[in-house]
């Protein structure tokens, strides 16, 4: 018995089905974790998710849906206007990880 999530109402997440509750907790863990260097004083750019998130594990197709599913969870907050990243300057971008703020 698992849970099942469903973001109608989010283009970017709504054809999106987790089967391995494993593997979506490891993309939660990878920007979470102070195991890179990738976040500095809390600020993910976007650009060093292709260093985080490799292939083939994690397809750069992906990064985009992955970063708007780690925001639902309130884990990360986009820092530029959602409607201004596309996917083709979403490397562009940077988010805030609260987790990761300095003191």
């Amino acid at each position: 018995v698992g849970t099942l999530i469903h973001y109608a109402d989010d283009e970017l997440l709504r054809n999106v089905v987790f089967l391995s509750p494993s593997w979506l907790t490891r993309v939660l863990a990878t920007i979470i974790t102070t195991r890179h260097t990738y976040v500095k004083n809390g600020i993910l750019e976007h650009q060093h998710l292709r260093q985080i998130w490799r292939e083939p594990e994690f397809p750069p197709a992906l990064h985009q849906t992955l970063l708007a599913l780690l925001e639902k969870f309130d884990l990360t907050a986009c820092r530029s206007s959602s409607q201004l990243l596309t996917a083709e300057n979403f490397y562009e971008g940077s988010s805030l990880v609260p987790s990761l703020l300095p003191e």
